[in-house]
């Protein structure tokens, strides 16, 4: 399997019922104001945004993590310049702290988004709530991740599980331990390609 299929590009182009683009195509791991990371078919590479992209979009319509571009090489140099944003799946956005009414898009393309949370601090029911909203807005599916079950007694887990069931009854919720591995063979096969 190529690097773009793990990105998740066949997935993608499924998903919006478009051909592979004639041009080099790569997705945005990492934004760093208008210079990106860009999972490629050769690895990652630098890529920049040009003034035109961003002078003639709002910030929600530039390039996002997430994002699926198309990319021209600058000269002989590793680096690439994004030509255009490909048509999203999806948008996992919050309003934006401050005086203006607008959208902060944190990531696009995202299927899914894990909830974590410690067995060993206290259940916050109104946080975990809080942070579902999210991507409940979106509709994305959510998932609640509790960790560290190790350092609870197997009846703090099931006091811990009754409480989410009855409070989110239709979000899935998994256990997990690192030190003694339980819930961690499921949680892998969650995390597919893309």
């Amino acid at each position: 399997m190529n690097i773009l299929e793990q990105a998740g590009l066949n997935h993608y182009l499924q998903q919006q019922q478009l051909p592979l683009p004639s041009e080099p195509v790569g997705r945005i791991s990492a934004e760093f104001g208008t210079a990106y990371a860009v999972i490629m078919a050769h690895g990652e590479a630098e890529a920049i945004a040009p003034k035109t992209l961003i002078a003639r979009n709002k910030p929600s319509d530039r390039p996002k993590t997430g994002d699926w571009v198309t990319l021209e090489q600058i000269g002989t140099e590793a680096k690439y310049r994004i030509r255009t944003i490909l048509p999203r799946c999806s948008e996992l956005t919050r309003k934006r702290t401050g005086k203006r009414m607008e959208a902060q898009v944190l990531a696009v393309n995202v299927d899914t988004v894990f909830i974590t949370e410690s067995a060993a601090a206290e259940l916050d029911l109104d946080r975990i709530e809080r942070f579902l909203t999210v991507p409940n807005m979106a509709h994305i599916a959510g998932r609640i991740i509790i960790t560290k079950c190790d350092t609870v007694t197997t009846e703090q887990v099931e006091q811990i599980r009754t409480k989410l069931l009855d409070r989110f009854p239709q979000i899935p919720v998994h256990f997990t331990s690192t030190l003694s591995g339980a819930g961690l063979t499921e949680l892998r096969a969650m995390l597919t390609n893309g």
